[in-house]
């Protein structure tokens, strides 16, 4: 999923190390990125813990993936708070659509292995279903040392889905999954007792999880709908004894309305509780170390066609209340004009926030310290800890977005997708030291920084994305972007912000090319090449990079395909990002890689 999500313009997709992943839309990037809403079939991955994403637990059977839809710029009117810089919503095919056997086994000099088995079936004329396993295991990686990163990675997971249609105007769809699995790292972990700090040692985290998702969806008539979907989420994190368990009930209500001949409406209601649990250890402390949240809200969005259904309006907004800042509303205003049969131009103006999470209210994450009399006479005669302390007034960030684009049909085999973006930012988040010394009850001395709402900016750019099919037997997809990002801190801060950091942990350009050619006798090559800017993230400079992927498949039976992938090929290894200022583990970042797949579907 991580690495499909590198082809959309916009995207921007670094590997930290084997296992950890920095993911974002138009900037932010970082190992915690929190601007960024991920949906797989209806249900939020968005984790309230941190306000991000657990990628290394995002997988399924690539296989049954339908679409994979990103909406590039805010989607809170439809999808509520923390959909901010964009949305990626992953779509599973109907079970009808996955009948029979599939069989998959991947392997290479990084690989140590990927097994899929798929059975689809059918239960009586309107029910059908799939059940599925899948496993991998990737080996470490080598540190930029050259030495073992000591970052592979294992899961194993079990799924299934049912669809079901009792009448014409029924569907119901019900799925779930659990999975099990372990990653490691090295990381530095900050220690009171001299030299102060361990060496880089190896750290395990054992996660586990699961969720149940029922939906059932009655059309009223040929234009109106109804939707109801409930979901139960598990998710049980422990990662070097900063043990985490979170539990999400969600129930979520959607009516498609029409008004008219050329007037529709969308509304909807959606509740959310989310219970999370966690264990305290030295490096990371949530106080209460449990809590309960509650989310209430509703939404409203209206599309009015005009012009002979050339022009669209589209005016709408997301009405939320939350336990940390109350009542929040997010609308939005779009045009859709279509200038001809080959021309669209669109634009939109939004309003979006990004709620706190429990991390900034709670937390208090023991990074580092400073020994005694590091600062000459008369500065502590004990070591104190530097810790990042999370603040229960912690505010939500605000963004008004502007976004314009423009479409064009060049030609039968051409088109073109431009989109221009401009976004003001208030009330980001700044890390603020306080500039003395505490007493505190574990550490002894503490320093402290603080979480506030002190930074604010914009950032500005666009992105474009051909697509050409010059023949049936070939085609190519190419796109780039450019992000401007510029931040600042409030005149009323002490000291600088770990914060802004984030102005240089994206790059300003990005672009890619991927070619698919057809051969003869039933093989195919995909190519692509992906180019990115240089960044800087906290102290580490990751240079800019030119890397390609190559895929060669054949197909000697109708149902059986064997492919032999090489992946970055161009370097034997180069750095993609640098270490999260909020949490030890090595940058190590991405290899040259070969592995052979075979897959048998029937």
């Amino acid at each position: 999923i991580m690495d499909a999500l590198r082809l959309v313009p916009g995207v921007e997709v670094a590997n930290i190390n084997r296992n950890t992943f920095a993911i974002s839309i138009r900037g932010f990037n970082d190992r915690f990125s929190n601007k960024l809403l991920v949906l797989m079939d209806g249900r939020s991955v968005y984790t309230p813990l941190f306000a991000g994403v657990y990628w290394d637990i995002q997988d399924t059977v690539l296989e049954d993936i339908e679409r994979i839809e990103v909406i590039r710029g805010p989607g809170g009117t439809l999808w509520g708070a923390n959909a901010v810089n964009g949305v990626i919503n992953i779509i599973t095919k109907n079970a009808k659509d996955t009948q029979g056997t599939l069989l998959s086994a991947l392997a290479g000099d990084e690989e140590n292995g990927t097994f899929v088995a798929r059975q689809g079936g059918q239960l009586g004329d309107n029910a059908f279903f799939r059940v599925y396993a899948k496993s991998f295991e990737r080996e470490s990686s080598r540190g930029l040392t050259q030495t073992s990163g000591d970052d592979q990675w294992r899961t194993v997971r079990l799924g299934g889905r049912l669809d079901w249609d009792p009448s014409d105007a029924d569907s119901v769809t019900v799925l779930g999954e659990y999975y099990d699995g372990n990653l490691f790292a090295r990381s530095t972990l900050p220690s009171l007792s001299p030299p102060f700090a361990t060496p880089r040692t190896r750290t395990k985290t054992d996660f586990g999880g699961g969720h149940l998702l029922g939906r059932w969806q009655h059309e009223i008539d040929q234009d109106e709908q109804i939707e109801l979907q409930f979901y139960y989420d598990r998710t049980d994190r422990q990662p070097s004894g900063f043990n985490q368990y979170t539990d999400t009930v969600d129930i979520d209500f959607q009516h498609n309305l029409p008004l008219g001949e050329h007037n529709e409406a969308i509304w909807g209601l959606n509740y959310r509780l989310v219970s999370d649990h966690t264990a305290k250890d030295l490096v990371f402390t949530l106080t209460p170390s449990s809590d309960t949240t509650n989310l209430f809200s509703g939404f409203i969005q209206d599309e009015l066609s005009l012009l002979a259904d050339r022009l669209v309006l589209t005016l709408g907004s997301k009405f939320e209340h939350n336990d940390y800042t109350g009542f929040e509303y997010q609308p939005t205003a779009r045009f859709l004009w279509k200038a001809s049969e080959r021309q669209t131009v669109w634009g939109a103006v939004s309003r979006a926030v990004r709620t706190p999470s429990r991390v900034e209210n709670d937390i208090d994450i023991f990074t580092s310290v400073i020994p005694p009399d590091t600062f000459g006479p008369g500065a502590p005669p004990i070591p104190a800890a530097i810790l990042i302390r999370g603040n229960r007034g912690f505010d939500s960030e605000r963004l008004i977005a502007y976004e314009l684009g423009y479409r064009p049909q060049i030609s039968d085999t051409v088109s073109v997708d431009i989109a221009l973006f401009y976004n003001d930012y208030d009330k980001l988040r700044a890390v603020i030291p306080r500039g003395a010394f505490t007493p505190h009850p574990l550490y002894g001395l503490a320093f402290i920084v603080d979480a506030t709402n002190l930074l604010e900016g914009n950032t500005y750019g666009g992105e474009i994305a051909i697509d050409w099919v010059p023949t049936d037997f070939l085609q190519f997809r190419g796109g780039y972007s450019y992000l401007e990002i510029d931040l600042n801190l409030d005149p009323t801060a002490t000291a600088p912000s770990i914060s802004e950091g984030d102005e240089n942990a994206s790059a300003q350009n990005r672009a890619f090319v991927r070619s698919i050619l057809q051969l003869p006798h039933h093989m195919e090559i995909d190519a692509t090449l992906r180019w990115v800017d240089s960044l800087l993230v906290n102290t580490t400079r990751v240079n800019s990079y030119l890397t390609g992927d190559l895929r060669l498949a054949w197909r000697p039976l109708s149902d059986l395909v064997v492919s032999l992938v090489g992946r970055d090929l161009f370097d034997p290894q180069h750095l993609e990002f640098g270490e999260s200022a909020f949490a030890s583990g090595e940058a190590t970042g991405v290899q040259r890689s070969v592995f052979l797949q075979v897959t048998l579907e029937k």
